[in-house]
């Protein structure tokens, strides 16, 4: 054996056993030294610099089974490398992509989505109606023993692609953050929401909404450091204008930490000096709400009316049209999937 080799196999087997959810190369953003954030424990009421190296992990998390415990970490691996050049350029605010860094960004912001706790939640969800369903495919999974409660965040991980599919094609936009306020991220950082859908159930026509392509209507917002965000939309329902680039107020900031507090599980992740309870006070109250509490084995972050962006123009009766117009005009296609989400 070469001198070396075995230690160095042994430091590559440690460092895949803690797998991310929240992935160091996102972390470090808001680090001040590339190797501590600030986390606050929600349930415990406490602020502390936790390592970035143990933060948002677990042992094998994405492990297939028990001969499989690193293939779905070395993906993840792979999306990581690629995006971070790109992350730490658009800290800079340098905005401008190319179509293949376009497309590396949001697979990023995607995976952030179906990675995490909430997502194996969902996920567990899904097997469970799947089963009430007796959806041949999936109960065929199951009972082979391919999937089951023990690999949920394998389960999540593998839908990305067919999350991705849905959801590209549309619009984002870069939120830069110039106030005194600054983003925080959560254990689930990637926020999905849809004024749309709300505005549906509101007007009881939520069957219109479900007769479209799953999510139709959507916002995807993701903090990528503490001085600025990333939007994908649906651009059949919103415009943001032919920028790249919208300038966030000091409001549109809380709003957009209040979808963080919101959407977390355990904790939040911020630029060490940067936290302020108090200006989150009333998402704390939000995360008690039985329609918080309803979504807790969902991948969507509900919101309500009060939701607001500065340079987000919505028109009720426009809206209420368009949700008549492309339930007709773009209606799903019958698929698995649909069943799922649905």
């Amino acid at each position: 054996m070469v001198p070396g080799t075995q230690n160095e196999t042994l430091g590559v087997m440690a460092e895949n056993k803690k797998q991310h959810f929240v992935p160091q190369v996102l972390q470090r953003c808001f680090s001040i030294d590339s190797k501590t954030i600030g986390e606050y424990l929600i349930g415990e009421d406490r602020c502390f610099d936790a390592p970035i190296g143990t933060t948002a992990q677990k042992p094998y998390y994405y492990k297939v089974n028990e001969k499989d415990n690193t293939s779905i970490e070395k993906l993840y691996g792979s999306i990581e490398s690629s995006v971070s050049p790109i992350l730490k350029r658009v800290q800079g605010k340098n905005f401008g992509l190319n179509a293949e860094e376009e497309e590396c960004l949001f697979l990023f912001v995607v995976s952030q989505l179906m990675r995490t706790p909430k997502a194996a939640k969902a996920m567990g969800a899904i097997l469970d109606f799947c089963k009430k369903k007796g959806i041949k495919a999936v109960q065929e999974e199951i009972d082979s023993g391919l999937r089951n409660n023990e690999n949920l965040p394998m389960q999540s991980s593998l839908s990305i692609p067919s999350v991705a599919e849905y959801m590209s094609g549309k619009g984002y936009v870069f939120v830069s953050n110039d106030t005194n306020k600054k983003f925080l991220l959560s254990d689930n950082p990637a926020c999905l929401i849809s004024p749309v859908a709300e505005l549906a159930l509101e007007k009881q026509i939520w069957d219109r909404m479900l007769e479209q392509e799953p999510f139709s209507g959507y916002m995807l917002y993701m903090p990528l450091g503490p001085s600025v965000g990333i939007i994908y939309f649906d651009d059949d329902y919103y415009d943001f204008g032919q920028d790249v680039c919208v300038a966030a107020a000091g409001n549109d900031v809380s709003m957009l930490n209040a979808l963080e507090v919101i959407n977390a599980s355990d904790y939040l992740l911020f630029m060490d000096g940067t936290f302020d309870k108090e200006d989150l006070i009333e998402a704390f109250l939000v995360r008690q709400s039985e329609k918080v509490r309803e979504h807790e084995r969902s991948i969507y972050t509900p919101i309500d009316k009060s939701f607001s962006l500065s340079w987000l123009k919505m028109n009720e009766e426009v809206l209420t049209y368009l949700i008549n117009r492309y339930a007709i005009e773009k209606p799903k296609k019958n698929s698995l999937i649909d069943d799922i989400l649905d």
